[in-house]
This record gives C-alpha cells, structure tokens and sequence, in this order.
C-alpha cells in the first residue's frame, strides 16, 4: 500500500499503476479495513482493475510522476458504463 493505494505493474509494460481505496471500497461495496483486505480485494477484482488501467493509460497517458491512479471516480464511470447504455465514446 502507498498513500492508501494497491500499486501493480501493467503487464510486461513497467507501467506503475495504482488504484486508490475508496475505488477499492466500491468494487467491494464497503470498506476494506486493513492492508491485507485492501490486497484481497484487489486479488479478487484484478483482472477487470487491470483492463481498465490498460484502458485508461491507452486514453490518457501517465501522469507527471510517471504513475496511472485509478479513483474512484474512475471506478464509479466505469461501473457506470457497465451498468447503463451509455454511448461507447464515453467508456473504457
């Protein structure tokens, strides 16, 4: 955990990539307490968190520190996409 984030590598890329707790908070509909439960969460959720960092970094690039950070507003788009028939320019 840094700065109450999970990081990850984005694949073979060296990407840094990391996605905040309140965006874990949402993929698990309450709020992970502790590190280790920050990690499950992450675990339980990777594949769909890695797909969206691969899409969000093919949109918009690293940031000036050179690390993509999945908010939670990200997240709450993105499930919004999901759950709605939103035009597909508007989603990852």
């Amino acid at each position: 955990m840094r700065r109450q984030a999970v990081c990850f590598v984005l694949g073979q890329s060296g990407i840094t990539c990391a996605i905040e707790r309140a965006a874990l908070e949402l993929l698990e509909s309450r709020a992970p307490p502790d590190v280790a439960e920050c990690l499950s969460a992450y675990s339980k959720h990777r594949t769909w968190i890695v797909d969206l960092a691969t899409a969000e970094f093919s949109e918009r690039g690293a940031t000036r520190a050179g690390d993509l950070v999945l908010t939670q507003a990200d997240v709450r788009f993105q499930i919004a996409c999901e759950e709605t028939n939103l035009p597909d320019i508007l989603c990852v």
